[in-house]
């Protein structure tokens, strides 16, 4: 009575593997989209940092007033 289902077991595990072998190789993958352009901002990287910079001294500045002077 064990022996037929390790007999199937066996006889399917070969024709799967037989069949897995079989299959075609679909190919190389397609190939990758180009690169998005890239962004101009390297000429006005500078002023950019400085304004940023001048920003933050107004802000710290305006918060550390704002806690000096009780409402």
């Amino acid at each position: 009575m064990r022996f037929v289902p390790k007999s199937l077991i066996v006889l399917a595990f070969t024709l799967v593997s037989m069949t897995m072998f079989a299959v075609d190789n679909p190919g190389p993958p397609p190939p990758n989209p180009p690169p998005p352009p890239g962004s101009p901002i390297d000429g006005v990287l500078v002023v950019l940092m400085i304004i940023g910079m001048i920003y933050a001294f107004y802000k710290f500045n305006n918060s550390s007033i704002n806690k000096k002077s009780p409402l």
